[in-house]
């Protein structure tokens, strides 16, 4: 009986070891099973892999998420160079580097636009005369890079970062007194003044160089309808209008330079080279502008508004200013009249301006997300022969469309 029992146990033992090899059996297969499908996706990645890389063309940039960001910064960095220090870092290293075969190639296919408003006034200084009122609407856009005026407008080259816009103008110039009846040769003409002015803003980061160079056509006299904005704003239509300067086409060219000279973390120092050759104005001369404040990057003296507003500074930035400024001018239109009407009643000759003129400005510019805000104070020494000094005050709004 004893040793039926142990022959039935031995069996029993045997069976199971028997199924334990059986399910190690299934276990090992299964395995060889999912390391040959991991080892043949392998294969195929690393075919698709050697395929991608010679059917890819390395002088395009492939796009990545990181890649796609590094391009916005760059965007961003041909309108104010904001978060990116002049001294610690080169174009090359983030933008991809344009190539020669096109003058259109040194420019963003795609940036942040902007509406730019700026109003002038001289009842911020508490006066009414001279340079009285100033209104001009800017648009910044892609689409504004025009092939054939960017090949008129002069830039820094084919690896400056470039941004272009559209501007329309509108100056108003009186008299000390604008309700008189009869002229007063000693006094300024009336004079109104209407431009569209087409502009680039070229930058070369490494270089701490900003270049501006603008096209402006328009007109003066009746036709620039000043004469009508004041008669609204006065209610009463001074009668010196009747003598302004005569209708007249107005052509202009303008150009200026500047160069970061000395900076330090809450402080830039730049200098500035001017020059305008047209019907409108012709002069030369320069300027100093010292900026304290919360700084990113370079700032453009052309445009400060224009400016990288989407950071995520809590703060956004912000900077004071002084400017002063020096012209030797050859001709103004608005005190000259135009080149192809001679017949005006109140204008004077070129020996009667004053050709040296100085200049002072001071201000403020704060910028945040969507939002730029800039005030300036200007005062602009006698322009003519019997002329005071005069003061007008500016404000600048920037909205990020």
């Amino acid at each position: 009986m004893a040793f039926r029992v142990m022959i039935l146990i031995l069996l029993i033992f045997l069976t199971a070891c028997q199924q334990q090899s059986v399910d190690q059996d299934i276990i090992l297969k299964r395995e060889n099973s999912q390391l040959s499908l991991e080892t043949r996706k392998a294969t195929v990645l690393e075919s698709d892999s050697k395929e991608e890389l010679k059917l890819r063309d390395f002088h395009k940039l492939k796009t990545t998420a990181l890649t796609s960001y590094v391009e916005d910064v760059g965007t961003l960095a041909s309108i104010g160079v904001s978060g990116i220090t002049h001294d610690n870092i080169a174009p090359e290293d983030i933008f991809m580097k344009p190539q020669k075969t096109s003058y259109l190639s040194n420019t963003s296919a795609i940036h942040p636009s902007y509406l730019i408003l700026t109003f002038d006034n001289d009842i911020f200084a508490e006066t009414d005369y001279y340079y009285t009122n100033g209104f001009s609407v800017g648009l910044v856009h892609p689409k504004l890079n025009n092939r054939t005026f960017g090949r008129i407008l002069a830039g820094l080259g084919y690896k400056s970062l470039n941004t272009t816009g559209l501007r329309i103008h509108q100056f108003m110039f009186t008299p000390q007194n604008p309700e008189a009846i009869e002229i007063d040769y000693n006094d300024r003409p009336f004079a109104g003044v209407l431009l569209v002015e087409y502009f680039k803003l070229s930058q070369l980061v490494n270089r701490s160089l900003n270049f501006h160079a603008s096209l402006s056509l328009g007109v003066i006299g009746k036709a620039s309808m000043a004469q009508a904005l004041q008669t609204v704003m006065h209610q009463l239509e001074p009668k010196g209008w009747d003598y302004q300067i005569g209708n007249d086409l107005l052509l202009n060219y303008d150009i200026s330079l500047e160069k970061l000279v000395f900076s330090g973390r809450f402080w830039q120092l730049s200098g500035m080279i001017e020059a305008g050759l047209g019907s409108y104005q012709t002069y030369g001369g320069g300027a100093l502008q010292l900026r304290i404040g919360l700084l990113n990057g370079f700032k453009n003296s052309y445009l400060p508004e224009l400016e990288n507003v989407s950071s995520t500074n809590k703060v956004g930035s912000f900077w004071f200013f002084i400017q002063p400024a020096w012209h030797y001018v050859v001709h103004n239109a608005s005190l000259n009249g135009g080149f192809l009407n001679k017949n005006n009643a109140h204008y004077f000759t070129h020996d009667e301006i004053r050709h040296n003129l100085a200049r002072f400005s001071a201000g403020f510019s704060w910028h945040y997300r969507k939002i730029g805000l800039g005030i300036r104070w200007t005062q602009i020494g006698p322009e003519f022969r019997t002329a005071n000094k005069h003061n007008w005050g500016s404000m600048s709004l920037l909205y990020t469309l």
